[in-house]
């Protein structure tokens, strides 16, 4: 992923939604049921904390959460690194130059040209 040319990239734990393929998976893992407590399909993984469904037989709760954060990183110095080549940004210095001389024209009463 660090080398595709991506400005934005986003990820998220799967959650076992009803209905969906996932959903029997967890369910054949005893993991869900009709019956449970449905703040555990919360799609922001951090918010369900350790009661997060977890379908993975080769990680852990621990290493998904290092791996979802590190993720997560990448994912925001993308759109950093995205919006600093915005051209928005090349307009404000203009911009502050502009309301400086504004401020300046008004505090010491001269006409700006």
């Amino acid at each position: 992923m660090k080398k595709l040319p991506l400005d934005s990239v986003d990820v998220y734990v799967i959650t076992p939604f009803p209905g969906t393929y996932f959903w029997e998976i967890a369910s054949r893992k005893q993991l869900v049921s009709h019956d449970m407590n449905w703040d555990k399909l919360n799609v922001n993984f951090t918010k369900t904390g350790k009661n997060a469904i977890i379908l993975s037989d080769s990680l852990s709760y621990d290493e998904i959460l290092n791996l979802y954060r590190r993720f997560r990183r990448f994912a925001l110095l993308k759109i950093i690194m995205r919006s600093w080549r915005h051209p928005f940004f090349a307009d404000i210095p203009m911009m502050l130059v502009k309301r400086i001389m504004g401020y300046l024209c008004l505090i010491f009463k001269i006409k700006p040209k």
